[in-house]
C-alpha cells in the first residue's frame, strides 16, 4: 500500500498484481460496508473520489503486462490482463515494480 499512496495519481510506470488486488479488495470491502451503513446514493458519492486512483493503478498494472492503459476500456479483456503475471524484465513502460 505504500507504493499506492506515493503514486496514487501517477499513470506512468508499472504496478504489481499484489498492489492492484489489495487495493481492489479494500475498495470492495469499503463499498460493502458503506452500502449497509449509509445507503446506495451516499456510497456512490463517497467512492467517487477513488475513481481516479483506481484508474491510475489499473493503468500501471496493465503496463506491467506490457499493454496500453487504454485496455481498461474493454471490460472483459482487462480483467484477464489485470490478473496476468507481469513481465520479468524491462518493457516499454519501464522497469519491473518491486514485488
Amino acid at each position: 500500500m505504500k507504493d499506492f499512496v506515493q503514486k496514487y495519481l501517477l499513470f506512468k510506470g508499472r504496478g504489481c498484481r499484489r498492489e492492484f488486488w489489495m487495493f481492489f479488495i479494500l475498495l470492495v470491502l469499503v463499498a460493502i460496508a458503506l452500502e449497509y451503513t449509509v445507503g446506495h446514493v451516499r456510497t456512490n458519492l463517497l467512492l467517487t473520489p477513488l475513481i481516479w486512483p483506481y484508474l491510475s493503478l489499473a493503468t500501471r498494472r496493465l503496463h506491467d503486462t506490457n499493454h496500453s492503459g487504454w485496455w481498461i476500456l474493454c471490460p472483459i479483456y482487462n480483467i484477464v490482463l489485470l490478473a496476468m503475471k507481469g513481465e520479468c524484465g524491462n518493457n516499454k513502460y519501464g522497469e519491473p515494480p518491486v514485488r
